[in-house]
């Protein structure tokens, strides 16, 4: 994962709106290879541990949040991106760009 310099240590935070769950943490945020990488499988951008293999990023990881959700969307620098697994064509899954959420949504 890749963080800012100011950064000291990790931190996760999840904030349950009447009609959301948003999930924020403290990372660099997405970058266009992060967003290509969520879209495929096995197209992961972090580094190989050579004993443990990959541990948790954007991947597969990510696309288990379908279990909660048919429409999980990604809002980070700049890019703002919707999942929708009831699109078409079957077994593919494409970002659909959305407009930025309501004011306040993604504020600490």
């Amino acid at each position: 994962n890749e963080y800012p310099p100011s950064v000291a240590e990790p931190a996760l935070q999840f904030v349950l709106h009447p009609d959301c769950l948003v999930v924020r943490n403290n990372e660099a945020g997405f970058s266009e290879r992060h967003i290509r990488a969520v879209c495929d499988v096995g197209a992961s951008t972090k580094a190989r541990d050579q004993q443990t293999g990959y541990i948790g990023q954007k991947g597969i990881g990510f696309k288990s949040v379908f279990r909660v959700t048919d429409t999980p969307q990604i809002h980070s620098n700049g890019y703002h991106v919707q999942f929708d697994c009831n699109s078409r064509p079957v077994r593919f899954i494409v970002p659909e760009w959305v407009p930025p959420p309501p004011a306040g949504i993604l504020d600490p």
